[in-house]
């Protein structure tokens, strides 16, 4: 999520890499990433995805899912 869709859905403290900010990153390589889900095998994961941080905990590294559950569900109106 960007700036942008955090501010149109009223999400403050999202959507920008700032101090005091919750975050999600993603670090990847753009050459590199392939989508691996198929409709037989939607599960599959993607290639080319190094990292995912999720308000500070790496939830995915080294190809495999950390187990770390960081995030939770946001409502539009929900005001953070």
């Amino acid at each position: 999520m960007t700036g942008l869709s955090a501010s149109r859905f009223g999400l403050t403290g999202r959507g920008e890499i700032t101090v005091g900010n919750i975050a999600a990153l993603v670090v990847s390589d753009a050459t590199r990433v392939i989508d691996g889900a198929t409709f037989a095998q939607p599960n599959m994961l993607s290639a080319g995805i190094d990292l995912v941080v999720v308000a500070g905990v790496s939830t995915y590294r080294e190809q495999r899912l950390t187990g770390a559950r960081a995030g939770r569900f946001l409502s539009r109106l929900e005001r953070v």
